[in-house]
């Protein structure tokens, strides 16, 4: 393949198309999360929604196979590490991994065999066999990521009290704040509440104060 002028007609030719616009799309996703080009707010409200969706779609489809199908759809999901990792990034993993088989499966099987069946079919049958491939390779490649995303939640650690934590939300309101502990090699994921809106942003260190259990939350100060 010459030049940069054929190496784009190619990733965006018909057989590629659709796997470069789905790269395209999660290439966006993270230089956004990155970048951080939007609020860290709306990014937690927006993908984090977008990650509970998969993870929960995740998690009523294993209970529907482990009634319907003996519990082989549930297997899969464990298998792809989803509920362990966040959904996006499963999915991300796995787009990258059918774009590379695509482009490869695409670029050097030989023309004669291609030819052999017709247009629509043989992407019909690429996309399944790079889908499987990739489902493999993404399990495979997941497995080693879980202890990375090992988190729990906070639930009537009033015994916290007093302990330093981590700002991971842009700022803490009376009504919403993020922030971090990390505790015997994890993370907890807490809730935090400050009546000064301007005292902490991200990456501060501040004192969990009292512990609310009917909002599952912590009043904080700066350190």
């Amino acid at each position: 393949m010459d030049g940069l002028f054929e190496f784009f007609s190619f990733v965006f030719s018909p057989g590629m198309f659709l796997y470069t616009l789905v790269l395209i799309l999660v290439m966006m996703y993270w230089v956004v999360v990155i970048v951080g080009a939007l609020d860290i707010g709306v990014l937690e409200s927006v993908f984090g929604f977008m990650d509970g969706v998969g993870d929960g779609a995740a998690e009523g489809a294993a209970e529907a196979a482990g009634q319907s199908a003996g519990g082989a759809l549930q297997g899969a999901l464990a298998f792809l590490s989803l509920g362990e990792i966040p959904a996006t990034v499963v999915f991300s993993i796995l787009v990258v991994l059918m774009w590379f088989e695509a482009f490869l499966f695409t670029r050097y099987l030989p023309e004669s065999l291609q030819g052999i069946l017709p247009p629509l079919f043989f992407f019909a049958v690429q996309f399944v066999v790079v889908l499987v491939l990739s489902f493999v390779l993404t399990g495979l490649a997941t497995r080693p990521m879980r202890r990375c995303f090992r988190t729990e939640t906070v639930r009537g650690h009033a015994h916290l009290e007093g302990k330093l934590c981590t700002i991971t939300s842009t700022k803490v309101t009376p009504t919403f704040g993020r922030a971090e502990l990390r505790t015997d090699g994890s993370f907890l994921i807490l809730d935090v509440r400050c009546d000064d809106e301007e005292a902490l942003a991200k990456g501060d260190e501040a004192v969990l104060l009292e512990y609310h259990e009917e909002g599952d939350c912590f009043d904080v100060q700066s350190f």
